[in-house]
């Protein structure tokens, strides 16, 4: 690690494993939740729980002497390095396998405070190279099982080390090294995961062998492409560099000194930063990281005597994003069509002065032509500028309409392939037409006929139309061919806003907020209730949008007078995502109107019928909508992403005699929105850091029936009958009277007429609520008396799990007066 030390992404990687490092470090403690208490080990320390470490996020703290901290790497120092951070940091990067440079000891337990220091430059390990075919580890100590293994030899085929990729638990890919290290003091020698001193090996050099000399080279990036190129080519080498698009300096590029090369670099296609001017664009193909890389390794390669040509990726947005040649191998290029592939697409290094590289978006005033100068550092000479082409001269073709299908007589096709490739590649209208994959529709985004972003809407057909006609004579006369067209185009250009926000948000600063902020916002008691609900919720915001359809059918219900807030909170929870529009649930229009919402707030909840009341509850467990917008020829299915709110200023409002789970009421004395302007980057951050390690995001049954169910049966409203019932039911059990028939109980307890009972049953729904409610159960009897039907009722539970429905051995009421 050269220069300033990256102590921010030292301590995220330390977290995302902290539980099974602290483990390792200080053996022997016991893990509650987030906490992991034991021993201090730098002490004469006798009672478990005086020094505590949060696995979550890194705080530490000795409740006996005061020393504390707040990341991993303040913890490793105080265990090892005597509070050394610099030396902590260094060793810390080589344990978890990042590129530090430094090579040191791996810890796996503290020394005692009494023991002898080591000087905290010392370094342990050294890399090197195995004399032998040694025995690998099957598997990383913390990471597990690996997906795949590369193997690094040099050209003769002698083992120089290995790369072990993992898959982590948010999906994503881990590569960490594995070299043959030798310790400087003891000279014991093992393998250690650890990266190559420099400059490193190229992965696939035992390759070059078996190729001529005057064979070009293909280099890309990653061990997965490189073996997915080599076992679909075999005119030529192909070759990656170890320890990713950062790093390619550090690699030893001189066995290809000399050679022909060609770049494939990644195509990426990542957008610019919630902060920055252009926030949301997808960023010009030359700032891509792929792009960038490429130009870095060309570069290096043109300085050793190299011929260098880069390959003329895909634009971004075309390909999905990291598209690579492993990808493209994949979906069946391979071979002979894949080695045309890449001579037809690549462009001379030296030749490329302006190439297509656009530093800013069209829509930022940057241009078509501004680019990317790429010196040819093999001369130092700048190659002449090639010559541009003006659209507008005569007898010149514009570059955009080579691929565009023209008639007998060179006029453009009137077709749908046509506008949406104008739509694509025109200088005018490039990448104006978007898909939002949050909201499931098509944008604007800087359109010649308005600037103003939106979606995009009828008149802007009518505008496109006119626009074709205008500047390019092309008469559309069918206007589903022109929404055909935006609709092909704008899949090419998608983005995710609510996602790209989350990303953009700065790292978790190991503050735990995330359990207090809605007691703190409500001004409430930080009581139990309070902590899992706030908790669960904003994880499962989070989790709505990294797994869309995932389940989480809860909803948080505000409750307090009118004027106090309680809209406002949700809205500044989710701003500019937030929606209180009212629509009718398990309808296509309401399927819709959901669409592009974070949360929505459903108001006055006590407002709502019995009906209502349960088909809302019915659409809260629904995780995919099902719609057809208007003119689509075919229903559309979305994962949901839609949270929902509620508020009330009832203090009864629950209908439901048998259950609310689904409820979160929260009473609001106050709402300090203050508070969660200032905090809400960090409490997502934190919520994100959660749910990335796995954390549980929902009640369990014992959390339901001791925090949730108490506060949901203080807001259910009461049934006039419940007090009727339980009265009666009670009365007529000290006779020993323990099971009733529907029927006794309506006329006798409710005071209903025989001939006043609703045929349609409604009332005996009622009284079914009402018993459930007071913890009796539907049963029949088991023999019919006097040859007649089997009599439904209700029976004590206790005597229905001892007896099952054998309700003829215990007494019931004498009703044959009525039945």
């Amino acid at each position: 690690m050269a220069g300033k030390i990256d102590f921010k992404k030292i301590n995220q990687v330390a977290l995302s494993q902290l539980a099974q490092l602290v483990a390792e470090w200080v053996p022997g403690g016991v893990r509650s939740g987030r906490e992991y208490s034991c021993l201090n080990p730098m002490r004469a320390d006798s009672r478990r729980g005086s020094f505590s470490i949060n696995v979550l996020s890194g705080c530490w703290f000795d409740f006996s002497t005061g020393d504390g901290g707040s990341d991993p790497v303040s913890l490793y120092a105080y265990l090892f390095l005597n509070n050394d951070q610099g030396a902590a940091a260094k060793e810390l990067a080589a344990v978890l396998g990042l590129d530090s440079g430094v090579a040191v000891v791996q810890r796996s337990a503290p020394v005692k405070a009494e023991a002898e220091k080591k000087p905290s430059n010392t370094t342990f390990w050294v890399p090197g190279v195995p004399e032998a075919e040694l025995e690998k580890p099957l598997f990383h100590s913390v990471r597990g099982l690996p997906s795949a293994i590369y193997t690094y030899r040099d050209e003769q085929g002698k083992l120089l080390g290995y790369v072990y990729r993992f898959v982590t638990s948010d999906g994503g890919k881990e590569v960490v090294p594995l070299t043959w290290c030798k310790h400087e003091r003891s000279k014991k020698s093992e393998w250690r995961f650890m990266q190559w001193a420099e400059p490193r090996p190229l992965y696939g050099l035992d390759r070059l062998a078996l190729f001529a000399d005057h064979a070009p080279v293909l280099i890309v990036e990653g061990e997965k492409c490189a073996d997915a190129g080599q076992a679909a080519l075999s005119d030529r080498p192909v070759l990656c560099w170890s320890g990713g698009g950062k790093v390619p300096h550090k690699a030893d590029w001189s066995p290809i000194a000399g050679r022909d090369v060609i770049i494939w670099p990644d195509c990426d296609s990542k957008r610019y930063p919630q902060r920055n001017e252009f926030a949301g664009e997808l960023m010009s193909l030359g700032e891509q990281p792929g792009m960038v890389t490429a130009i870095k390794i060309a570069q290096l390669l043109s300085a050793q005597g190299c011929t260098v040509w880069l390959m003329a990726v895909p634009m971004p947005g075309e390909k999905k994003d990291g598209w690579d040649i492993a990808d493209c191998v994949a979906e069946g290029c391979t071979g002979e069509a894949l080695a045309t592939f890449i001579e037809a697409q690549a462009m001379p290094f030296r030749q490329a002065v302006k190439a297509d590289l656009p530093l800013a978006p069209a829509s930022a005033g940057g241009g078509d032509t501004a680019g990317v100068a790429l010196v040819d550092t093999g001369t130092g000479d700048m190659p002449p500028d090639p010559p541009d082409i003006d659209d507008d001269q005569p007898g010149q073709k514009p570059w955009w309409s080579d691929d565009l299908i023209k008639k007998s007589n060179g006029a453009y096709e009137p077709c749908m392939t046509n506008v949406a490739k104008i739509l694509r590649f025109h200088p005018l209208l490039k990448d104006c037409a978007r898909f939002n994959e949050f909201s499931y529709a098509f944008e604007r985004h800087g359109v010649p006929w308005n600037p103003v972003p939106g979606d995009w809407e009828d008149r802007d057909d009518l505008m496109l139309n006119e626009w074709l006609v205008d500047n390019l004579n092309l008469i559309i006369k069918n206007q589903g061919t022109i929404k055909d067209a935006v609709s092909l185009a704008a899949h090419y250009h998608h983005y995710h806003p609510v996602r790209d926000y989350l990303l953009s948000l700065p790292a978790w600063d190991g503050v735990d907020r995330l359990d207090f902020w809605l007691a703190e916002i409500v001004q409430a008691e930080r009581k139990e209730f309070l902590i899992l609900a706030g908790r669960f919720f904003l994880m499962g915001m989070v989790k709505r949008i990294f797994s869309p359809g995932c389940k989480f059918d809860y909803m948080l219900v505000l409750e307090g007078a009118q004027g106090m807030g309680k809209s406002s909170l949700f809205r500044a929870l989710a701003d500019p995502w937030f929606s209180e529009t009212a629509f009718d649930v398990n309808t296509n229009e309401g399927n819709m109107a959901i669409q592009g919402v974070w949360l929505h707030e459903m108001a006055e909840m006590g407002q709502f019928s019995k009906a209502e009341d349960r088909d809302f509850k019915q659409f809260l467990t629904v995780v995919q909508d099902k719609f057809r917008r208007p003119y689509d020829k075919r229903h559309v299915t979305s994962p949901r992403v839609c949270l929902f709110g509620g508020t009330t200023n009832l203090d009864q409002y629950l209908k439901d005699m048998t259950g609310n789970r689904r409820i979160w009421p929260v009473r609001c004395d106050e709402v300090c929105l203050e508070w969660l302007t200032e905090h809400k980057e960090q409490l997502f951050a934190e919520a994100i850091q959660r749910v990335n390690a796995g954390e549980r995001y929902w009640p369990t049954r014992e959390e339901e029936k001791l925090y949730f169910e108490p506060e949901q049966e203080a807001r259910k409203l009461d049934d006039q009958w419940i007090e009727l019932l339980d009265a009666y039911v009670n009365e007529m059990s000290r006779r020993t009277y323990n099971w009733f028939p529907t029927n006794h109980l309506l006329i006798k307890a409710c005071g209903i007429e025989r001939q006043k009972i609703d045929p349609h049953g409604a009332a005996a729904q009622r009284l079914g609520r009402v018993m459930l409610a007071l913890g009796w159960r539907n049963c029949k009897e088991s023999t019919p008396r006097g040859g007649m039907l089997r009599r439904k009722g209700f029976q004590r539970p206790l005597l229905q799990r001892v007896l099952k429905d054998d309700v003829n051995q215990f007494s019931t009421p004498d009703d044959n007066t009525y039945v």
